[in-house]
């Protein structure tokens, strides 16, 4: 009867709070009507930043990792056993391959291949649920893991924690009854295991673990939009620069902060405050814990004179930016890894809204970069022919490659000609809550490069 739970499985639109009235629907349909290329029969988005350096092919059929109805831990009380993030995976010492996509409720599964990992009913993780907005450090989600150093014999594992604040839950949010979407504060901080992943602890006594966070204090017994840091893309190393790189997303724009994608990077995994954020020109952005730096906004939402901003990508008319849809919200990065062959990123992403005006309304796209900053436009990752009629709900795309452990790899942040695609999809708010179930599948997908001749 959580309410967190109950919300967290409402129809794709969730994210954003409101049913689209009518004339919204209509707008949608004139946007997309407007924005058609009929040589193409796909939709313009953006300045026209032109084709993705690949094209990914999803081929089928797909494959089953977790099936809530077949297997669910959640009976321990313990927390929910849920898939809700995008699948992450990393080997150990051992040669253990760890597949994580689960709640802030971490039991990961595990085996000796990527495609052959099986759910246990360990909890490895669980969030720390403490009520105070300023430590962040309330429910957490194990969100980008990964392997650092490299070497055969390390076991240490770093990960970003999706740490989202529940007002709602500590009895300091005004709003009665509770809807999504409100009195929350996301922020990106840092984890650590030092076992290979078999348990998980901050980086550092909370709040020196936060990585990243807006600018703005929590605003206490209000009813705000949820606004901050949080939905990484995981970690991916640049090969050509170094820099280990991710990104968040900000669901609501708060003061001088906008709503959409921030990439940050950093050389050093071990030191949560060496995150930078891109500025619009550099990455030099600096994040500000609101509570301790003096250079952050102490008055809440009520100023937009804060340090500490990320510029969005989507924000900006030149070439190489994300796009936005019709109600100005960008799409959710939810993993990044780097083409071995074609030698750019690949993003994929989930277009939350359905939105018409990007791709025709697909919920996953992908896109390519070279720099991270500078962006094709996004093409549709097509999954409507293997989805079963009774699913309303596809969420958390990812991109893995199987073949990284057959290359000695111990992350999984790079991409061969083939790979899987990961997402997961259940049934709709409408169903019964004891035949409502979700899952984590995967589709094999090929990567070939685009001949834009």
């Amino acid at each position: 009867d959580n309410p967190w739970h109950k919300a967290e499985h409402e129809s794709i639109d969730m994210w954003w709070g409101a049913t689209l009235g009518v004339w919204r629907a209509w707008l949608a349909v004139l946007v997309w009507l407007l924005a058609l290329d009929c040589s193409h029969g796909n939709v313009i988005v953006g300045p026209g930043n032109g084709p993705p350096a690949v094209t990914i092919t999803v081929k089928g059929p797909p494959v089953t990792m977790f099936n809530s109805s077949e297997w669910n831990c959640s009976l321990d009380g313990l927390g929910p056993d849920n898939m809700d993030t995008p699948a992450r995976a990393w080997i150990d010492s051992v040669g253990t391959v760890y597949l994580s996509s689960s709640c802030r409720t971490a039991r990961l599964m595990s085996g000796s291949s990527l495609l052959s990992a099986k759910h246990h009913c360990k909890v490895l993780h669980n969030s720390t649920h403490n009520p105070d907005p300023s430590v962040y450090a309330d429910n957490e989600w194990i969100h980008a893991p990964y392997v650092w150093p490299e070497a055969v014999e390390s076991n240490t594992v770093y990960t970003i924690f999706h740490d989202e604040y529940h007002g709602f839950e500590h009895n300091n949010c005004a709003m009665e009854p509770w809807k999504k979407g409100f009195c929350q504060l996301f922020a990106l901080t840092a984890g650590v295991s030092r076992d290979g992943g078999r348990s998980w602890s901050h980086l550092a006594p909370p709040p020196a673990h936060l990585v990243a966070a807006a600018p703005y204090r929590y605003v206490d017994n209000s009813s705000q939009l949820w606004f901050g840091w949080g939905d990484t893309g995981g970690i991916v190393r640049s090969p050509d620069t170094g820099f280990f790189y991710t990104t968040g997303h900000n669901r609501a724009t708060v003061g001088a902060q906008g709503n959409g994608t921030c990439v940050l990077r950093t050389r050093n995994l071990t030191d949560p405050t060496s995150w930078r954020g891109w500025n619009g020109s550099a990455f030099a952005t600096v994040f500000h814990n609101p509570y301790k730096s003096p250079e952050a906004e102490s008055e809440g939402l009520a100023s937009s004179r804060a340090t500490g901003i990320c510029q969005p990508l989507e924000n900006g008319n030149g070439p190489g930016r994300l796009p936005r849809g019709t109600w100005r919200q960008g799409l959710v990065n939810q993993g990044l890894v780097w083409s071995t062959q074609h030698r750019v990123f690949v993003g994929v992403f989930w277009n939350t809204h359905h939105d018409l005006a990007i791709a025709t309304g697909t919920p996953f796209v992908y896109a390519t970069s070279r720099d991270l900053v500078t962006w094709s436009d996004v093409a549709a990752l097509d999954v409507s022919d293997w989805i079963p009629v009774s699913i309303e709900q596809v969420m958390y795309p990812s991109l893995l490659d199987p073949e990284c452990q057959q290359r000695g790899a111990r992350n999984f942040d790079t991409i061969g000609s083939t790979g899987q695609l990961f997402f997961t999809q259940a049934t709709g708010k409408g169903t019964p809550r004891q035949r409502h179930w979700e899952a984590l599948v995967r589709l094999p997908v090929t990567i070939q490069g685009t001949d834009t001749t």
